[in-house]
């Protein structure tokens, strides 16, 4: 595809989702530090697993909690578009909810902050294979809505590290657009195997969990420009070919989104 077939393709997503953002006007994005969810983001389906760490400390584990209570809050499933699910592990799976068992936003953050600390050996293949196998019918799961995963971890595996690249294969093959967040990844060549194509769009790795608190609107607004491509090219997840195509043809209108993007690339 020729430059301006990307910025074209870019700027049709920022009319969709602009359009979509004025049929649901009075709702309020969600704003964290000083910024907010881009337009339209959260008024096109998507079924959301999100996957959480548990296994170093109750601290990383608490930032993780309220990541995670971000994100749903940016996805709103009070409009019935989006459904999230959740995973919990550490040296195994700790806790489960199903795209399927809460529809109110209020009460998932709550069932969110209410999981227990459960230390251990870290095990994300048994995580991602969970997650993955939640993406069924039966459970919530709908054909007609993308799927989607964030991985939430403070580090690399412990224990079965040689199935990690598996499941993450796995749910390649399965059409599940992974992104992850990681604090403290010594192994960066784990999380390749893990993240959907292009990772450097999907992957978002920092040093402490004090970078966090900036991350969760542009960890969702990621999603939301990922799937629109994706939706408009009319193949499902099939990788973009430039890092943030959007970033040419967002006028000053989202100076905010612009300027999360422009630091996630350059700092």
């Amino acid at each position: 595809m020729m430059t301006s077939g990307r910025h074209l393709l870019a700027a049709l997503v920022v009319v969709s989702l602009l359009s979509a953002s004025r049929a649901q006007s009075d709702l309020e994005s969600p704003e964290e530090g000083g910024f907010s969810v881009l337009p339209g983001c959260g008024t096109q389906k998507m079924d959301l697993m999100l996957v959480i760490d548990t296994s170093e400390n109750e601290a990383a584990f608490k930032e993780f909690q309220d990541f995670a209570s971000d994100i749903i809050r940016f996805a709103n499933p009070d409009t019935g578009l989006v459904r999230v699910g959740v995973v919990a592990y550490s040296s195994e799976v700790n806790h489960r909810i199903r795209l399927s068992d809460y529809s109110r936003t209020a009460d998932l953050v709550s069932a969110v902050e209410s999981l227990k600390f459960q230390p251990g050996r870290r095990d994300t293949s048994g995580g991602l294979q969970s997650m993955r196998q939640l993406f069924r019918e039966t459970l919530g799961d709908r054909p007609d809505a993308p799927n989607v995963a964030l991985l939430l971890t403070s580090g690399n595996s412990v224990l079965r590290t040689e199935e990690v690249s598996k499941e993450g294969r796995l749910a390649h093959d399965a059409d599940i657009n992974v992104f992850v967040v990681g604090v403290g990844v010594q192994d960066e060549r784990e999380i390749n195997d893990i993240v959907s194509s292009p990772t450097d769009e999907t992957k978002y790795l920092v040093d402490s969990t004090d970078d966090l608190e900036w991350m969760p609107d542009v960890v969702f607004n990621q999603m939301c420009i990922s799937e629109s491509i994706h939706h408009f090219k009319g193949i499902r997840f099939r990788p973009c070919e430039t890092h943030f195509p959007i970033l040419s043809v967002i006028p000053v209108a989202f100076p905010s989104f612009k300027t999360y993007l422009f630091r996630k690339a350059f700092t």
